[in-house]
């Protein structure tokens, strides 16, 4: 019974874990390039086609992606986020009525145990009467055969 147990415990252990990374890692991600993008100043070669009726504007200086493949990209790993915290919601949900269910099982368990020991100790009395009922016939056979 330990044995379940331990591996229902780290099953469920390994499942917190898969959710942890899967939602930190990509958080962290996000956390990292946004900070880096952030960070980057402005090269001094790099100059923006200007439109006719543009102003020049500061440029942070992305030189592989562009301001829309960013935010293309931000929107891809903020639904990523939103369908792990789901799952992850949904994983803990589940958690919660597993760990409810296993503690109704184990005082259905402790209870049944109760049960079966008064049962034995009832079993231990009667098998007790039978063996003193057992010995009068005994006795009162003796008694009758002796008469």
């Amino acid at each position: 019974m330990e044995k379940l147990d331990l591996v229902e415990k780290l099953k469920q252990r390994d499942c917190r874990e898969k959710a942890y990374v899967q939602v930190i890692e990509p958080y962290t991600e996000l956390f990292h390039s946004t900070l880096s993008l952030n960070q980057r100043e402005p090269d001094v070669d790099e100059k923006e086609p200007l439109k006719e009726d543009e102003r020049p504007s500061l440029h942070l200086g992305a030189p592989s992606m562009s301001l829309q493949a960013m935010t293309d990209e931000l929107r891809s790993l903020r639904r990523t986020c939103e369908l792990y915290q789901r799952n992850m919601q949904k994983s803990q949900f589940t958690y919660k009525q597993q760990l409810q269910e296993n503690l109704l099982l184990e005082k259905q368990l402790s209870l049944q145990k109760e049960l079966n020991v008064e049962k034995d100790k009832r079993i231990h009395r009667l098998q007790d009467e039978l063996l003193a009922l057992q010995l009068e016939m005994t006795s009162l056979e003796r008694k009758s055969a002796g008469s």
